[in-house]
């Protein structure tokens, strides 16, 4: 475990702990976070700015437990013009469980083919985009998104491998694609206040929906057909497996159902 400072960024790195259960938690305040797949060993590596080095960056280590901080009594005191800027690598060398915290935030995740038994995520507002560019290893048990007034997008969820998918937020837009590939049946449950709501869904994948809203609009795309009160694709009518099992709702935002390539 090191910080190496340089005259503008701090050098993170952090291997795997013996210990077991393996969890990181990843909690920044406002700024950017860019995460993605590394090399298989250290844990986490990469560099974050320096500018602000009143507020250096901080790991905590207990046992197979690891906390990354990028965060001053809950705010910056930055120059004009500087944010805190994170640019890390994780490791796949070992499973674990992966916890992102954020406030306003710029975040673009790539967690492709990394071996997360879990993973959740806690933002408050900002931009959010993560994806899965390559099938998760191991089998996630939970995939948890909770956020406030957020720009959200999510990308090839079908390749995080998870059993249950929960998504949850109030305000700005959603943006959610099941591409990848289905290796499981999936429990998913996607729910929003006033945001817009939008889900994608590849045509290819064996998917029953069950959607609406209280007081918003719900528009349908070609190619889902209805049954016992639900969308379901052909793929689930001709009986392919696995099966995602999806529930989604919207409270008074506009919610659309799309079926992609």
């Amino acid at each position: 475990m090191a910080n190496e400072t340089s005259s503008a960024w701090t050098r993170v790195e952090l291997p795997f702990p013996d210990e077991t259960p393996r969890r990181l938690r990843i909690s920044i305040g406002p700024g950017k976070l860019t995460l993605r797949p590394g090399d298989p060993d250290p844990w986490v590596s990469g560099s974050v700015r320096a500018d602000d080095a009143m507020f250096p960056p901080k790991i905590e280590l207990d046992r197979g437990d690891a906390t990354l901080t990028q965060k001053g009594g809950g705010s910056f005191r930055i120059r004009r013009g500087i944010s805190p800027n994170l640019e890390l690598a994780l490791g796949s060398a070992q499973p674990y469980a992966l916890t992102l915290e954020g406030g306003a935030n710029d975040i673009n995740c790539d967690l492709g083919g990394l071996p997360l038994e879990e993973l959740t995520g806690d933002f408050g507002a900002g931009r959010i985009k993560i994806t899965c560019s390559a099938p998760n290893p191991v089998a996630m048990k939970t995939l948890a998104i909770h956020t406030g007034a957020t720009d959200l997008t999510l990308s090839n969820l079908a390749n995080f491998n998870a059993e249950e998918i929960i998504i949850e937020g109030g305000a700005a837009a959603f943006h959610i694609d099941f591409g990848g590939e289905l290796l499981r049946d999936c429990q998913a449950k996607i729910s929003t206040g006033v945001a817009s709501l939008s889900i994608t869904l590849p045509r290819s994948i064996a998917a029953r929906v069950s959607a609406g809203t209280t007081l918003g609009s719900l528009t349908v795309g070609d190619g889902f057909m209805t049954k016992g009160g639900g969308y379901w694709t052909e793929a689930a009518l001709i009986g392919n497996a696995p099966v995602l099992n999806l529930t989604a709702s919207s409270s008074l935002g506009s919610l659309k159902l799309l079926l992609g390539d």
